[in-house]
This record gives structure tokens, sequence and C-alpha cells, in this order.
């Protein structure tokens, strides 16, 4: 499963909003029938994320002090990866005697025919986390719904994800374009064979390449740009123990992340 595969899933509303949970590291479960689909989709979603480091549940560790482990040393250091925690389809029975704290994980879930048991299982997951995403497949493979299940009336603001899925697609579409235009000029005139010409101008393998290229681009800029959001406040922070500092309202681009706290909890997620 490439990134192509894995926008053709959802629409652009749906994948904002899983991107933007993967991003905050909100506990999405993945649901559906087919195992080997949902193992590949779930180890896609954390490949989204190529600043994270992908901790699997099942093979890096299996007991809960295993878990507070891994966590403690994220937490003492600020320059570690932040982590991404991805469990196999057939685990969720072990998340759910071990794991307390389902931060930053990624769930797969097959029905395995057991309809009751399969939603009561995805249940007593989300039971463990104020917030958290539940994504369901059908016996197709085709998304039957996305929800978020939140405490209260919650919601979250997706539009720098949108923007992201949008520069995605814009900036693959063109520089397909300037491809396409110079192999449109090179073989008008020409006597090549009209199927050698159509398998000339086929880009669809590199449209793949370029939209992965692309949207891992723009995840990295976001991600820098927090550090040196992290780096500027976290000084101005200690600073102002001294003095009274003022700022602009435009100091970090994006969601608009303007104060020590919230600066910290986006470099935390």
């Amino acid at each position: 499963m490439n990134l192509i595969d894995l926008l053709s899933l959802f629409s652009q509303n749906d994948f904002a909003l899983v991107l933007r949970c993967v991003f905050d590291r909100i506990p999405v479960i993945v649901g559906g029938k087919d195992k080997e689909f949902l193992d590949e989709l779930i180890i896609k979603l954390c490949d989204s994320m190529p600043m994270r480091k992908e901790v699997v549940f099942g093979t890096d560790f299996l007991e809960k002090e295993e878990h507070e482990v891994i966590t403690q040393e994220e937490r003492m250091n600020y320059d570690n990866h932040r982590l991404i925690f991805r469990a196999p389809v057939n685990s969720e029975d072990m998340i759910l005697k071990n794991i307390n704290d389902l931060k930053g994980w990624i769930i797969g879930m097959c029905m395995n025919g057991d309809a009751d048991a399969f939603f009561e299982k995805a249940s007593r997951l989300r039971k463990k986390c104020p917030l958290s995403l539940f994504i369901k497949f059908d016996e197709k493979n085709k998304l039957d719904f996305v929800k978020l299940h939140a405490e209260g009336n919650f919601k979250l603001d997706t539009s720098l994800e949108k923007e992201i899925v949008k520069k995605t697609l814009s900036q693959t579409e063109h520089a397909l374009e300037r491809i396409k235009r110079v192999l449109d000029k090179k073989t008008q005139g020409n006597s090549i064979n009209s199927s050698i010409i159509a398998g000339l101008i086929d880009l669809t393998q590199e449209e793949s390449i370029i939209k992965e290229s692309v949207f891992k681009k723009e995840i990295l800029e976001f991600y820098q740009a927090s550090r040196r959001g992290l780096a500027l406040l976290s000084r101005l922070n200690f600073l102002n123990q001294f003095q009274i500092v003022k700022i602009g309202k435009k100091l970090v681009q994006n969601r608009g992340y303007y104060d020590m706290p919230t600066i910290l909890t986006l470099y935390q997620q």
C-alpha cells in the first residue's frame, strides 16, 4: 500500500481528521474484516509521520512495565523522537490486559465474524482514553465510517491537515504536468509506435513517488517549525522570569500556537 492507496480510501475531510489524530497522537482504532489489509493500512498510517519513532507492540515490547520504561524515556528528553505505537491485528486482548495509556497508538482490529465481540473490545479500548478515533471498513475494504469519540462537545480543527493534503495533490499535479509537457514535445512528429509512446507518458509510478515525497516534505516542514517554535518560546519563557517579554501573535505559523504551554504540548504530541 502506498500513499495514493491510502488517500484513495478516504475523502479529503476524513483523511484530514485521521492525519490530525495521528499528528496529535490521539489513539486510532482501525477495524474491518481483512487482516492483511488492516495491517498494511496501520503500517502506512505510522509511516505518514516520518519524524516519529515507530514501536511495535508484540515485537518491541509486550508488558506494561516495558511500555512505561519506553514512555518514561520519551518524557525525560525532548530531543528523543516522539513515539508512535503500532499494534498489529489480533493484539487487542493483550492491550486491554497490559496497557493503560494509549497515547500515540494505532491499533488494528479484525472482526473475525463476531461483530458483538468486536465492538465490545473496541468500546473497552476507547474507554481507556478520553479522546479516540474509530475507523471501520466493510468486507470489501471500503470505508464504512470515521468517528471521533470524545468526552463532551469536542471538535478538532483540521485546517492545517486539509492544507497539507491540498498542497500534496496540487504540487504533485504540477510536477507531473511539467514531465508530460517535456515528453509531449519530444514525441511529437516522431514515428514511434503509439503503444511505446503510451508507455512513456504513463506516469503512474512517478505519481506515487512524487506524492509521497511532497507529503512527507510538508509533514517535516510543520515538524521543524514546531521545533523552532519550541526553541524560541522556551528561551523567551526563561527570560520572562526576569523581565516581561512581549512578542507578536504570528510567532509560529500553521495553527497559531502562541504560548509556551501549547507549543510544548505540540512538540510532546
